[in-house]
């Protein structure tokens, strides 16, 4: 399994969980305690943290939760950083408006906005992401935390599969996942 984890401003953590087919199993909404009890009771490889840069009003805030929750995972999980290179356990940093800036041809809107968010939804599946709609919430707020979960996690699948550049910003050191458009015949839906 792969974990992404979406860091909000509202110091909440939404977490997405990703098979071997690129199926989204689970996302699930954490406040700090729920979050770490969630990690403890899971079998985790490798974790990927989402930090938006253009997320300009709430970045000093979500900067600051991601490198505690990044400390806490290697000092409590003995997970090791990601220096640009697949390890055994490792704990990561991506920013999912570079994947998306890879896949989607035209400009990208923010994801604030209606129509970055759709272009987001639209754009999940080329890549073979499978994400069951029963799993999206209805509230604008949420889906945006949790398309971002969804991509960190497809972070963790590529860094597995060593489909990721690393790409460095304010002294963070980001893995971003390479797109490859998957034709709809290749897609695998897994049956849980």
């Amino acid at each position: 399994m792969y974990f992404g984890i979406e860091v909000n401003e509202d110091k909440t953590f939404t977490v997405a969980v990703m098979d071997e087919n690129r199926n989204i199993v689970s996302i699930n909404h954490f406040w700090k305690e729920g979050l770490y009890w969630f990690l403890d009771h899971s079998k985790i490889k490798i974790v990927t943290l989402n930090i938006n840069s253009s997320d300009k009003k709430h970045f000093q805030i979500k900067i600051k939760s991601l490198i505690d929750l990044k400390q806490y995972l290697v000092n409590q999980f003995d997970f090791s950083e990601f220096e640009g290179k697949k390890e055994e356990k490792i704990v990561a940093i991506t920013d999912t408006d570079r994947f998306f800036e890879k896949s989607i041809r035209k400009k990208l809107f923010p994801i604030f906005t209606r129509e970055g968010l759709e272009q987001r939804l639209y754009n999940l599946p080329k890549s073979g992401i499978v994400l069951p709609e029963n799993l999206l919430s209805l509230d604008r707020r949420k889906l945006r935390r949790e398309v971002n979960a969804t991509v960190s996690a497809f972070t963790s699948f590529a860094l597995d599969k060593n489909l990721f550049t690393v790409e460095e910003e304010e002294d963070l050191l980001l893995a971003v996942p390479i797109y490859r458009f998957i034709p709809k015949e290749k897609r695998v839906i897994s049956k849980n």
